[in-house]
């Protein structure tokens, strides 16, 4: 198990402060050879960004998740107009902590969970992945070991970021991943996805990174616990 944990967003300020080797050691390992099929998200996802294609939905599926083929149907079809519709009204070019972003009830990030979260088959996870691929900058993606890691609920789970980014701790975090991911050369993530990386990697991922895998060549350990057998 990793001695240092995330259990909060003042943990993970912390956590990226003190242990940047820490936060890097995991950058690399998820993004190592394409060890981690999420690893391909950014570069599937459709440079359509006021639709949800086809592209999204097999973006999405490289984080371990499938969207029900029912739900594809109208999100591609009947679907595809409401979306884009309301996908235009939301900025592509703030970010989450920006003065002028809205997360109250009602409005436009809302409205659009609402519209695919109410879709048969579709939960929080799901949601947040999907919009993810639209408007990187301001819906983090909502997982259950990251949401447990940083005491977030799936309801309104982006108003603990948004709080979070708009404090001096976050702004320095945020600075400080973008300078590893340039560092490391990777390619274009969000600060949420490059967070969203960091305390997933922390609190879970590093248990896909076997002793097997690493003495073949397909996965690097990370610094801060030893290979699992």
């Amino acid at each position: 198990m990793p001695t240092n944990t995330i259990t909060s967003f003042t943990d993970l300020a912390d956590y990226i402060r003190d242990h940047p080797h820490f936060a890097s050691s995991s950058l690399r390992a998820y993004f190592f050879k394409e060890a981690f099929t999420g690893s391909r998200f950014e570069r599937l996802r459709s440079k359509d960004s006021n639709s949800i294609t086809a592209d999204d939905i097999v973006a999405v599926s490289m984080l371990s998740v499938k969207v029900p083929p029912r739900a594809s149907m109208w999100i591609l079809g009947p679907g595809q107009s409401s979306i884009s519709l309301t996908l235009k009204t939301i900025s592509e070019s703030h970010g989450l902590e920006h003065p002028d972003i809205d997360i109250k009830t009602g409005g436009q990030m809302w409205t659009l969970w609402r519209i695919l979260s109410d879709l048969e088959g579709i939960g929080e996870t799901i949601c947040s992945k999907l919009l993810a691929a639209k408007r990187p900058l301001l819906f983090p993606i909502f997982d259950q070991h990251v949401g447990r890691a940083l005491s977030l609920k799936p309801t309104r789970y982006w108003e603990g970021w948004q709080e979070f980014l708009r404090t001096a701790d976050g702004r320095r975090s945020v600075l400080t991943l973008n300078t590893m991911a340039e560092e490391i050369r990777l390619p274009s993530i969000s600060a949420l996805r490059l967070i969203d990386i960091v305390v997933w990697m922390q609190a879970h991922g590093y248990k896909f990174i076997t002793r097997d895998h690493v003495e073949a060549g397909r996965m690097i350990a990370v610094n801060y616990v030893d290979p699992l057998s």
